[in-house]
């Protein structure tokens, strides 16, 4: 129920899929990002192709934005300023 109500906010939007598994990684440089990426991908060859995963642009500025149990915003925080 829960979750058929979240799905019709995102709706409208182009291309939206849920994760499994997410992972906040605080970056430096566009360096750190490609050899994350590198690393990842040598992971996902040796498993077939069976791991998937996605690397996002690195954050500039601005801090996450929405709803989690107030103990978890601190953390969150520090990887996204």
């Amino acid at each position: 129920m829960w979750n058929e109500r979240m799905k019709e906010i995102i709706k409208p939007y182009a291309w939206v899929r849920p994760l499994n598994t997410v992972y906040v990684i605080p970056i430096t440089s566009e360096i750190d990002r490609q050899t994350i990426n590198n690393g990842l991908t040598s992971v996902s060859n040796q498993a077939n192709g069976f791991i998937h995963f996605l690397v996002s642009p690195a954050m500039v500025g601005g801090q996450y934005i929405g709803v989690l149990p107030q103990n978890i915003w601190p953390e969150l925080n520090k990887r996204s300023v």
